[in-house]
C-alpha cells in the first residue's frame, strides 16, 4: 500500500471517529452548553454551537457530557412513596435518575428507578387540530401536563427556517386561531407556564395549510353580435391569494351542468346550438378553484302588448250582467331592478250589457292599474308570471227604460290577482292568462274574472 493511499485511509477514519450527533456539556459550575465535538483531545474538548462557534472546554472543568437526546424541562416526578417532586432531569442509566432543583446550578440528587412510580413532563402533548382547516383559521386541541397550569402559549411560524413567534394564549385546552392567511402553510407548538412562571418546554409540533380562496366570480357579462354569432364578454377576474389562469363555460340543463369550454380570455363565441341564457360561467385559479357560477343575464327590456279580453262579473254583480269584452294595453319594464322581475301599467276597455230585458244597462269600465309580478322560468323562452296590481276603473254607467234614458259617471278602487302562461323571445312576447278581481263600489265589493290572450314586442334597453 503506498502512502498516498494510506493518507487516504487515515482522513476517512479520523472522520468516522467523529460524533455526529449533537451532545450536552456540563460543566461543574453549573453551565450546560449544546453542540457538537469537533476534537476530543486529553485535555480539553472543543465544541462547535448551533451558531457555528467553537468554544474551548477543558477537561478538568466537566461533570459529564451525554452523548444522547435528553429532554431537560422541568418534570413531575411521583415517588411510590406517595410523595411528588418537581425537578429537571439532567441524566439516567439503567438503576438511576440524576436530577436537578435548578438547571443552572450544579447541585445533584440521584433517585433510584425503583423508588420512582411515574414520570411525567410538563409541557403540552397531542397537539391537534379540532376539525378542518379553514382559509383564515384553525380550530387546536391539546392534552395538558400532570401538574397545574396558569395558562398556555401558542407559537406559529410560517417555515422551517422561521423563529417561533408567540401568537395567542389561553387558559383552557383548546383555541381557535383566526386572521390567518389563506393558502399558507403553518408549523404550530404549544407551551404551558405553571403557577411559578416557568414556561415548559414545547408540545409536539403540528404543520397545516390553510385552505385557498377561490377567485372572485366573473362580472360585467355583455353580449354582443358579431354577423350571426353572439360573444359574451366579461371583466377580468382576480383571485385574493393567488392569479387566475382561466374561464370554465358551462351549459345548464335543469340540474345537469356540463363543462364545455375552458377559455384564457374573457370572451367565448356561443355555439348555435347553445342558448345564451343557458350558459354558466367560472373563474379558475392556479390551484384549480373555480369561483361561484354566473348566469347570463337576461336584459332590461321594455315591453309593449295588446290584449283582447273576456270579462265575466260573478256575485251581486254576475246576477245583473252579461259577460263582457274588450281590450288591454300593457306597458312595462322587464327584469327591471332584478333579472325576472317585471312592472307597469296597464289600461283598458271592457263592455258589458244587462240581462233585464225592460232595462238594457250598459255598463263601460276603463281600468288604469299598475302592476308587478315574477317570471318563473320554465324554460329559455317561457315563463309562469304570477302578477297583482291595483288602481282605479272609470265606469260608465247606461240606463234605459220607459223613463228614458240615464247614465252616470263612477270611478272605484280595483285589485286583481291573476297568473299568465308567457312565451317569448329575443324581440316578441305572447301571453294567455286570467284573473281574479274586486272593485270597491260604495255598496260593497263587486268581484270578477278576467282572461285574456295578448301580444306583443320587446325592446332592449
Amino acid at each position: 500500500m503506498n502512502l498516498k493511499k494510506i493518507l487516504v485511509l487515515m482522513v476517512l477514519v479520523s472522520a468516522l471517529s467523529l460524533p455526529a450527533s449533537a451532545e450536552v456539556v456540563f460543566l461543574k459550575d453549573g453551565s450546560i452548553f449544546d453542540g457538537t465535538i469537533v476534537s476530543d483531545g486529553a485535555k480539553s474538548i472543543i465544541l462547535r454551537d448551533k451558531q457555528k462557534k467553537t468554544k474551548t472546554i477543558q477537561r478538568s472543568d466537566i461533570l459529564r457530557i451525554l452523548y444522547t437526546e435528553l429532554k431537560m424541562g422541568k418534570i413531575y416526578i411521583q415517588k411510590r412513596d406517595g410523595k411528588g417532586i418537581v425537578a429537571f432531569m439532567v441524566d439516567e442509566d439503567r438503576e438511576s435518575y440524576t436530577f436537578r432543583m435548578d438547571l443552572y446550578k450544579p447541585e445533584e440528587f440521584i433517585l433510584k428507578r425503583s423508588d420512582v412510580l411515574f414520570i411525567s413532563e410538563k409541557n403540552p402533548s397531542g397537539l391537534q387540530t379540532d376539525g378542518d382547516v379553514g382559509t383564515d383559521r384553525v380550530s387546536l386541541k391539546w392534552l395538558p401536563p400532570y401538574d397545574a397550569v396558569k395558562r398556555y402559549n401558542i407559537y406559529t411560524k410560517k417555515s422551517e427556517k422561521d423563529n417561533y413567534e408567540k401568537t395567542e394564549s389561553t387558559g383552557g385546552k383548546s383555541i381557535t386561531l383566526k386572521k390567518l392567511s389563506s393558502n399558507t402553510t403553518y408549523f404550530i407548538i404549544v407551551t404551558s407556564v405553571d403557577t411559578t412562571d416557568y414556561e415548559s418546554p414545547p408540545s409536539n409540533e403540528i404543520k397545516i395549510k390553510t385552505k385557498n380562496i377561490p377567485p372572485y366570480k366573473p362580472a360585467g357579462i355583455v353580449r354582443e353580435k358579431k354577423g350571426n354569432k353572439q360573444i359574451v364578454r366579461w371583466e377580468e377576474s382576480k383571485d385574493p391569494d393567488g392569479i387566475v389562469t382561466g374561464y370554465n363555460i358551462y351549459k345548464r340543463g335543469g340540474k345537469i351542468r356540463e363543462k364545455i369550454a375552458t377559455v384564457k380570455k374573457t370572451e367565448y363565441a356561443v355555439p348555435d346550438d347553445v342558448s345564451i341564457y343557458r350558459l354558466e360561467i367560472t373563474s379558475m385559479d392556479d390551484l384549480n378553484a373555480e369561483s361561484d357560477r354566473v348566469q347570463m343575464l337576461r336584459p332590461l327590456q321594455l315591453v309593449i302588448s295588446l290584449a283582447p279580453a273576456g270579462f265575466m262579473s260573478s256575485g251581486k254583480l254576475g246576477s245583473s250582467f252579461n259577460p263582457g269584452y274588450g281590450g288591454l294595453v300593457n306597458i312595462g319594464l322587464r327584469n327591471f331592478i332584478f333579472q325576472n322581475f317585471e312592472a307597469g301599467i296597464s289600461s283598458g276597455y271592457i263592455s258589458i250589457s244587462g240581462k233585464e230585458k225592460d232595462n238594457m244597462d250598459r255598463w263601460v269600465f276603463i281600468p288604469a292599474a299598475m302592476y308587478t309580478g315574477y317570471h318563473l322560468r320554465a324554460g329559455d323562452w317561457f315563463s309562469f308570471f304570477p302578477y297583482i296590481k291595483g288602481g282605479e276603473t272609470v265606469s260608465l254607467v247606461k240606463y234605459t227604460g220607459f223613463a228614458g234614458d240615464k247614465s252616470k259617471t263612477v270611478i272605484d278602487p280595483v285589485a286583481a290577482a291573476g297568473l299568465a302562461l308567457t312565451g317569448s323571445s329575443d324581440s316578441f312576447t305572447f301571453s294567455i292568462g286570467g284573473d281574479y278581481g274586486v272593485l270597491a263600489e260604495s255598496k260593497g265589493l263587486k268581484s270578477f274574472y278576467e282572461v285574456y290572450l295578448s301580444c306583443g314586442i320587446l325592446i332592449e334597453l
